[in-house]
């Protein structure tokens, strides 16, 4: 019964109603913003490697361009939701459509999203 068991667990694939993994994205959303050592850049690979060691799939990191053409801003696409540990507040398995408009409205167009980890990279 406890093999059993494992073997279950072992087949669970990676879900955003994971404690485990919605721990991990609250712990990296605390983190100290920092333009130089912890932007949204940093936060989203964190939160990109994260899910991949937990053998998430289809994991992509979305950049949005800002307006005035200074900066840009990243966050993760997965199964279809976005999350964003750098947003305030941050942003959990969030709809893309609705998330997108908000992003518009701060000044953002243009979203990339791109392949965690393979650097293909595709607009729309």
């Amino acid at each position: 019964m406890c093999i059993s068991a494992i073997l279950n667990l072992l087949k669970r694939k990676p879900s955003p109603e994971n404690t485990g993994i919605r721990g991990r994205f609250d712990m990296i959303s605390r983190m100290p913003y920092d333009v130089d050592t912890c932007n949204c850049t940093h936060k989203t690979r964190l939160f990109g490697d994260y899910l991949l060691s937990q053998d998430a799939k289809d994991v992509y990191i979305v950049i949005v361009s800002h307006e005035s053409g200074k900066y840009n801003h990243t966050f993760i696409e997965w199964q279809g939701r976005y999350f964003d540990p750098t947003a305030t507040p941050p942003q959990y398995n969030v709809e893309i459509d609705n998330y997108l408009a908000t992003l518009q409205k701060q000044g953002f167009q243009g979203a990339f999203k791109t392949t965690y980890m393979t650097g293909f990279i595709f607009k729309f």
